[in-house]
This record gives C-alpha cells, structure tokens and sequence, in this order.
C-alpha cells in the first residue's frame, strides 16, 4: 500500500514531499508463522525518513494492513 505525498501523515515537519508505504506479509498462524508488517516514509530523493518493522502484527491494528488483509483473502 502506498500514499502519495498529498496523502501521508509526515513524521517530521521536514518530511512535507515524503510518501508512505506498508508492506505486509502474511503468516500462517496456525502454524507458527507470523503475520510481518513494515512501514516505510521517504523523500522523492529516496532518503528514508521513518523506517518501522513489526513481527506478529494483527491485521485490524492498523487501516493499511486490514485493507491488504482484505484483499489477499478476496
């Protein structure tokens, strides 16, 4: 899932032309295997400024996961 510049919640003031991204990659839970999600902020010039990664994520935490969550199940 990306967000464009116009649609992202910048972490930093400096941040304002960033895009947003979430990866997320499914687990198999009943076999042990995890849900992992990664959120990402960079700058046009590929700087990351916000870098977050997660092991055991549930899917309804986060607006982003839920709607990739929804999607690998359709």
């Amino acid at each position: 899932m990306l967000h464009p510049p116009d649609e992202t919640r910048h972490s930093t003031p400096e941040a304002e032309a960033a895009a947003s991204g979430c990866l997320l990659l499914p687990g198999l839970p009943h076999l042990g295997i995890e849900h992992r999600a990664a959120w990402v902020e960079a700058e046009s010039d590929g700087t990351v400024t916000k870098l977050l990664s997660s092991v055991g994520v549930q899917t309804l935490d986060d607006p982003d996961l839920a709607v990739m969550a929804a999607l690998l199940a359709a």
